[in-house]
C-alpha cells in the first residue's frame, strides 16, 4: 500500500510540472467558430463623428404650464435682445365668503369698500431699485377654448402638461387694461412680500355686482364672467427686472356694503377670488408664463453679430442656449457620416446595425469659472422644442424618464454636456426617422434660470457623437 502514497513534496512537484505544460499550450478560443453561420458573427465597432452644424434660434412665446411659481418682467440681454415675461392665469370658482352666499340686488345701492388683488411676490432678479410698470388685462377668451378637446381627450390618465409650446397671450386679452400699477420691491418688503393692486370701481360694478348665485355653482358658469387675468410688463430699455410670483398665495379681495340694508353690518359682503390652481374636471392648465424674445432689438442697439441668430444651418463655431433669454441651439447631424456607417455591412446577409451606445458630447465655449457659474445647468434634445415634440431618449413628459440616466447636465470637470441619444441614432440608422435637425434647449429644471451657455463647435473643440455599435461580419 505504501507505493501508492504521495508525499506533500511530490504533490507540489506534480502541480508545478502540470502548470508548466499548460502555460506552454496556446488555447484556441475560436473553437467551434467554423460552425457558426456568418450572419450570427458580430463585430463591435467604436467611432466618433464630428462635422455638426449649429446656429442660435430665438424662441418666441415659450409657454410654461403648471409651475408653482410664475414670472413677470422685462429686461435686455446683452447677447440676445429684449425679453418679456408675462403671467397669465385663470381664477377658481371656489370663492371664500365671510357671510354665506353672495347675492346682489339688480338695482342695489352698494358701496365699494375694498377691491384689490394681493399679488404674492417672493423674489426679484435684476435692478431691484427700479419699479416695473405692469398692466393688468382681463382675458377675452377662456383658456378652455384654447384646446379643442374634451378634458378626457386633453388630459387623459397619466398625462401631465407640457412645459414648452407656443402661446400668444395678445390674442386672448381685452384691448384695454383694467389697471396699470408698479411692481416696486421696496413696497413688497413693506407689505410682507405682497403688492396691493387696487381695482377700479367700474370693474367691480361690471364683474362683481352683476354676479348671481348661479354664477358660482361650477367653474364653467364662473368663468363665463371671470375668464382670467394677464399681467403684462411694459418693455424696458435697460437691464430691467424679473419678479417671481406665487399663484397659490395670490388672491383678489372684495368688500362691499348694501346701503339700503337697515342693518349696515348685515349688509356687508366680503369675499375672495381664489388664485389657487387646483386639479378640476374643467381644466388642468391654469398658469401660463410666456417668454418673448426680440433679438432684433439686440441687433440694432447692441451690435450682436448677425451670424449668431440665423434662419438656416451654417458652420458657426459657437451658439447659445439660454434660460430666461429664451434661446436655443439648432443642431444638424452629419447625415453623410451616419450613412457611411453602413459601409461596414458590405455584402453580408445582415443589413442591421445594432447601436449599443450613442453619446452626444456638447462642449462649452468659455470654460472660465465665471462662465461656468453663469451657464445653464441642464439641457435636453428635442425634435421640436416649441410643439413640444420630444426625441425618443428625452421625452420629459414620460413618467419613466430619468434625467440622471440620460444626462444633459453641465460637467464642470470636463466642460461638456453629455447626452445619451442611443435610441434616436438607432432609429436614424434603421430608417425609422429621417429627422436630422435637433433642438438643444433647457429642461424644465433650468428654463427659468437667468443663465445662458455658449456652446462650442470649433475645429479644436467640436461637438461629437461617440458611437459603439455592432454589425454582422
Amino acid at each position: 500500500m505504501k507505493k501508492y502514497l504521495i508525499t506533500n513534496s511530490q504533490l507540489l512537484l506534480l502541480f508545478v510540472a502540470t502548470s508548466f505544460v499548460l502555460s506552454c499550450t496556446k488555447v484556441n478560443n475560436t473553437l467551434g467558430n467554423e460552425v457558426i453561420p456568418d450572419k450570427d458573427k458580430l463585430a463591435v465597432i467604436q467611432d466618433t463623428l464630428t462635422d455638426f452644424s449649429i446656429y442660435t434660434k430665438s424662441i418666441d412665446s415659450v409657454r410654461v404650464d403648471e409651475f408653482s411659481t410664475s414670472y413677470i418682467g422685462s429686461y435686455v440681454s446683452a447677447k440676445l435682445g429684449r425679453v418679456q415675461l408675462t403671467y397669465t392665469t385663470e381664477l377658481q370658482s371656489s370663492i371664500t365668503t365671510a357671510e354665506g352666499d353672495i347675492y346682489f340686488k339688480e338695482d342695489g345701492n352698494y358701496r365699494i369698500d375694498t377691491a384689490y388683488i394681493k399679488l404674492s411676490v417672493t423674489g426679484v432678479i435684476g435692478d431691484v431699485n427700479t419699479p416695473l410698470t405692469v398692466k393688468l388685462y382681463e382675458l377675452e377668451t377662456n383658456f378652455r377654448e384654447l384646446y379643442n378637446a374634451t378634458y378626457a381627450e386633453y388630459a387623459p390618465e397619466g398625462y401631465f402638461d407640457p412645459y414648452y409650446s407656443n402661446f400668444d397671450y395678445t390674442k386672448y386679452i381685452k384691448k384695454e387694461p383694467i389697471v396699470t400699477f408698479e411692481l416696486d420691491m421696496q413696497k413688497v418688503y413693506e407689505n410682507e412680500n405682497y403688492i396691493i393692486i387696487q381695482l377700479p370701481d367700474e370693474y367691480v360694478k361690471e364683474r362683481i355686482l352683476k354676479m348671481k348665485n348661479e354664477d358660482l355653482t361650477d367653474d364653467k358658469s364662473f368663468r363665463a364672467i371671470h375668464k382670467g387675468y394677464s399681467f403684462v410688463a411694459e418693455q424696458v430699455l435697460t437691464s430691467g427686472t424679473i419678479f417671481t410670483i406665487t399663484p397659490n398665495e395670490t388672491s383678489a379681495i372684495f368688500e362691499l356694503t348694501d346701503l339700503d340694508d337697515d342693518d349696515i353690518e348685515s349688509g356687508k359682503k366680503k369675499f375672495i377670488f381664489d388664485f389657487t390652481h387646483l386639479d378640476n374636471s374643467e381644466l388642468y392648465n391654469q398658469v401660463v408664463t410666456t417668454i418673448e424674445l426680440d433679438p432684433q432689438f439686440a441687433n440694432s442697439t447692441i451690435g450682436i453679430p448677425e451670424n449668431v441668430i440665423n434662419d438656416s444651418i451654417s458652420n458657426f463655431d459657437y451658439s447659445y442656449i439660454g434660460g430666461l433669454t429664451s434661446a436655443m441651439t439648432r443642431l444638424k447631424l452629419p447625415i453623410d457620416k451616419l450613412s457611411e456607417l453602413k459601409k461596414h455591412l458590405g455584402d453580408t446577409p445582415s443589413s442591421a446595425i445594432i447601436v449599443m451606445n450613442a453619446t452626444l458630447v456638447v462642449p462649452v465655449y468659455d470654460t472660465s469659472i465665471g462662465a461656468l457659474n453663469s451657464s445653464v445647468a441642464s439641457i435636453a434634445t428635442y425634435y421640436d422644442y416649441q410643439t413640444p415634440t420630444f426625441m425618443p431618449d428625452y421625452d420629459l413628459l414620460d413618467y419613466n424618464f430619468n434625467s440622471a440616466i440620460f444626462g444633459g447636465f453641465l460637467s464642470r470637470s470636463f466642460y461638456v454636456y453629455e447626452m445619451d441619444i442611443t435610441s434616436y441614432v438607432q432609429k436614424m440608422l434603421s430608417g425609422e426617422t429621417d429627422i436630422a435637425d435637433l433642438d438643444l434647449a433647457p429642461t424644465d429644471y433650468s428654463l427659468f434660470e437667468n443663465k445662458m451657455v455658449k456652446i462650442a463647435n470649433t475645429k479644436d473643440n467640436p461637438i461629437k457623437l461617440q458611437l459603439t455599435y455592432c454589425v454582422a461580419k
